[in-house]
């Protein structure tokens, strides 16, 4: 059976910048039904205060979970929790930095706490969070 601490040191810290574009949210919009105008009209968004359209706050969740579902395909590792507080808008077409690190791990349990961080280009913590991961059972060599 694998030991979900060595395969989290192996791939934590992990940083990746990305940009999500407009198209990126109007096809989350589509996809969701959420339409509202502040994720789709830069007018509508510039009349209540913002420079322009801003990014569903779950569409950034879930390039989170497409990161951590790419980061351990071949681990085994499931998640089991996820928290997160959404503290400041990401705007569409600004370039952010997605962070992930341990936070803490119970061995015992074949469990881990990792911590999410999503910096926006001001630098400040757009998004921030924690994931609770375990390891699934490794597919049987016999089926």
């Amino acid at each position: 059976m694998k030991n979900l601490e060595n395969c989290l040191r192996r791939k934590l810290p992990y940083n990746q910048s990305m940009t999500i574009d407009q198209g990126k949210v109007n096809e989350f919009a589509d996809l969701t039904g959420d339409k509202n105008k502040i994720h789709l009209n830069s007018d509508h968004a510039m009349l209540i205060g913002h420079s322009r359209c801003i990014v569903h706050g779950h569409l950034t969740a879930a390039f989170i979970g497409g990161i951590i579902g790419t980061l351990f395909a071949e681990d085994f590792v499931v998640i089991q929790k996820i928290e997160y507080a959404f503290r400041r808008v990401i705007y569409s077409n600004e370039e952010i930095n997605i962070q992930l690190d341990i936070l803490e791990i119970f061995p015992a349990l074949n469990t881990a706490i990792v911590g999410i961080k999503v910096i926006n280009s001001a630098g400040n913590i757009a998004v921030k969070g924690k994931i609770q991961m375990g390891l699934s059972m490794e597919p049987s060599k016999n089926h």
